[in-house]
């Protein structure tokens, strides 16, 4: 029995096609982060509203900088991430040694085709994306010693 949200249609198509005809996430984050799932379209207010919940209610982490972002939420948290199963653990999430992680059949580069359709879909995703890279910067003195 297929799934309710089985689309035969949908089998087959390309992810640059599934972008293509407006299928793809829609700033998800930003609808995430102030409910608004269902909203047609997310606006600058919307945006606005994001990014004061990101800044009062979230311990940014950046993947470009993991084991900066493991230390802070060890601390913050109280993790101890240093001995056992856990100290292994995260030495291989560090590392990007897990088993989910496999290559695409499409490369996104940022500036190709492909890139720029989920940009244009995501434009307020990408502006959090950055808000989020200066709050992670900001959050630093959190954890001054």
């Amino acid at each position: 029995k297929a799934e309710a949200t089985y689309d035969k249609e949908l089998a087959e198509i390309s992810i640059e096609g599934f972008f293509s005809q407006n299928r793809g996430e829609n700033n998800w984050k930003v609808r995430f982060l102030t409910n608004q799932l269902t909203k047609p379209y997310v606006d600058e207010a919307d945006f606005n509203l994001a990014k004061e919940v990101l800044r009062r209610k979230c311990l940014v982490g950046l993947l470009t900088d993991k084991e900066e972002s493991m230390e802070r939420f060890s601390k913050h948290f109280g993790w101890d991430l240093e001995s056992g199963k856990a100290h292994q653990c995260s030495k291989k999430k560090l590392q990007w040694d897990w088993s989910l992680r496999h290559p695409h059949e499409v490369e996104i580069v940022e500036g190709n085709r492909l890139w720029n359709l989920i940009v244009e879909q995501n434009l307020y995703d990408m502006k959090l994306y950055e808000y989020a890279q200066a709050l992670f910067e900001e959050q630093s003195a959190m954890f001054l010693n």
